[in-house]
């Protein structure tokens, strides 16, 4: 069994890999007074990452194979972001579309992203 030293020495020594950085935005719906409005995103946090290519797939889209690639991003432990976030990094806009279930010891928080179209 781990101690909390050891865990946060752990993290401590992954998160100095983690060369990048993200800000993780989240929608919020702005009213426009008159029954209707719109939805923005909001910067709910910046974090140090690292980002991994996860492979890619293709999908159909009018008759044309449409290549897509998704992404792993890794930032620190505890990180709080959910499905519903999208994460601008390096000049692009990624949509969150996993996030796999923490581990025992979680030393990071590992993201799955797909680029926003």
């Amino acid at each position: 069994m781990l101690t909390a030293d050891e865990l946060a020495s752990m993290r401590d020594t992954m998160n100095d890999s983690l060369a990048g950085t993200a800000v993780v935005q989240t929608s919020t719906w702005v009213s426009d007074g008159g029954g209707g409005g719109t939805t923005s995103w909001v910067a709910a946090g910046t974090y140090d990452c690292r980002v991994t290519p996860a492979g890619g797939f293709e999908q159909d889209q009018g008759d044309r194979v449409q290549p897509e690639t998704e992404y792993i991003f890794t930032l620190p432990a505890l990180t709080t972001i959910d499905e519903d976030a999208q994460i601008v990094y390096g000049g692009g806009t990624y949509d969150v579309i996993a996030i796999p279930s923490p581990r025992t010891f979680e030393v990071s928080r590992r993201v799955q992203v797909k680029v926003r179209k």
